[in-house]
Parts: structure tokens; C-alpha cells; sequence
């Protein structure tokens, strides 16, 4: 089987299938306000994938949405409605050092798909109910999350044959063992540096949700576990389960991009 990166690039995407009895549409700002809109302009086309805001500054994503070259970079803030907005904050990531790439991250098996944005105007000073932070799971890297449910959030797709979501959607799934997406992509691309979630034929990650977290509640706090990542090349609505970064897995890399900028 083919498999397919959850980012819109060329015959590589990502998808986010939803009916109504199972996803559900964000309906103020201040449902996800830790949810963040990226959009990398390359030559005449654009992508767009999702990000968790961690600090006031940094925003966590997948490494395949901001891999260079591209001639913009953008993060908004505080948005549901990707068309007409309007975007809580917003601006250019005019520093392409800012963007911050595993160096060990590989594209051809997506190892190591994490990526961290600089914001250089800081969002404490903006910090409200449709703006704010979501904690890493420092206390729980040994927590075992199988079984567990969890939210993921997005503007991809909803079907295979559709557009991108004008509104920010989220639907719950349940994080399953790491061996049934071993089962569908083998070895190579499963490791346990990823989480694997399962998937159903109404409900699972697509086109434009790359990137977007994936948070579960533990001990009463809600954490961001997981980074969409990968999934079928076959397609977004045939429950196969899909891939995300274990966010526990580079915590250690993620400190280090807190302290690498001068």
C-alpha cells in the first residue's frame, strides 16, 4: 500500500472525513483555541496544514509543512472560518530560521515529522478565550495511551473528492496499539516514535490537517500528544487507521528549539 502524508502536496495528501453524526464544526473560537491555520505559499500553489500553540511564541507542527523552499510562510491564530475569517492574530514567519525542522527527518517514511515555528511577536499580550496554550505531556511519557479517547482538529478535507473544510471541524477517536498500523504500513514507518489512531469510513484525518494536534485528557489536563502525519494513499474513507508523531518522543527536541534562537 501507498501511503500518503497529510500535507496538500501534489498527489500527497491528507484528509479529514467527517458526516454529521460523527465530526463536528467548531462553532465559536473559543472551542480550540490552541488550534493554529499555517498556510506555505510554493510558487503558484498553496497548502495549508494545522499547528498546536505551546508557548505564547511557539507554534508545534508537522516537519512536512514547513519544509523549504517556499516563498511564504503564515500562522493564524484564533480562526474557524478559513474563507471569510476573520483570523484572531495572524502574521508572516519572515525568518526562515525561525522555522525550526527535525534534522533527522525523513521524507520518504516520515521519521521524525516535527517541526517547531518561531513567532517573533509574542501572543501572551493577546492571550484571551480564543487564544491560548496547550501543555506537553512532561509528567506522562510512560503513560500508556492506547485505548484512550482523543480530539483532532482541522480545515481538511471531508471527503476524499471534496475541498478543503471552510470551517474548523474536530471529531473524537481512539488511540489504538501501535501494531495495527504496522499491520497496514509495516516497520519502517511505524515506530514508536508515532501514534497510531484508529479510523472509521466517516471519521479520519485528510488533506489539510497535517500538522494539527492531537490532545487527550490525563489526570483532568489536556495534552497535546500527537502530530497528524500520515495515513493511506488508497483513501481518507476506508477506516484505515492513521499515523501522528508521538509528541513524548522529542520532548528533549522540543526544549532544545525553546533555548536555540539568540
Amino acid at each position: 500500500m501507498k501511503i500518503l502524508i497529510f500535507a496538500t502536496l501534489i498527489s500527497l495528501t491528507s484528509c479529514w472525513v467527517n458526516l454529521p453524526d460523527e465530526a463536528k464544526t467548531a462553532k465559536s473560537m473559543d472551542e480550540h483555541p490552541t488550534i493554529q491555520k499555517i498556510l506555505r505559499e510554493k510558487k503558484s500553489r498553496i497548502f495549508y496544514c494545522g499547528g498546536s500553540l505551546i508557548r505564547y511564541n511557539w507554534v508545534l507542527t508537522a516537519a512536512h509543512c514547513v519544509l523549504d523552499p517556499f516563498i511564504k510562510l503564515a500562522v493564524y491564530l484564533g480562526i474557524i472560518d478559513s474563507r471569510y475569517g476573520p483570523a484572531y492574530w495572524g502574521a508572516d514567519v519572515t525568518l526562515k530560521s525561525d522555522v525550526k525542522v527535525h534534522s533527522s527527518y525523513n521524507y520518504t517514511n516520515f521519521v521524525n515529522d516535527i517541526a517547531m515555528i518561531y513567532l517573533r511577536t509574542a501572543t501572551e499580550s493577546i492571550y484571551n478565550a480564543y487564544i491560548g496554550t496547550i501543555p506537553l505531556p512532561k509528567s506522562h511519557v510512560n503513560t500508556n495511551l492506547d485505548g484512550r479517547s482523543s480530539i483532532v482538529s482541522g480545515f481538511g478535507r471531508t471527503s476524499d473528492n471534496s475541498t478543503q473544510s471552510q470551517f474548523l471541524k474536530y471529531v473524537q477517536l481512539y488511540i489504538a496499539s501501535n501494531s495495527v498500523c504496522e499491520g497496514i504500513y509495516g516497520t519502517n514507518v511505524v515506530r514508536d516514535t508515532n501514534i497510531c489512531v484508529a479510523t472509521t469510513t466517516t471519521a479520519s484525518t485528510c488533506s489539510g490537517d497535517s500538522g494539527g494536534g492531537l490532545t487527550t485528557v490525563l489526570d483532568g489536563t489536556n495534552y497535546v500528544v500527537g502530530i497528524v502525519s500520515f495515513g493511506a494513499a488508497a483513501s481518507c474513507e476506508m477506516g484505515y487507521p492513521a499515523g501522528f508523531t508521538r509528541v513524548t518522543s522529542y520532548l528533549g527536541w522540543i526544549d532544545n528549539q525553546f533555548t536555540s534562537l539568540p
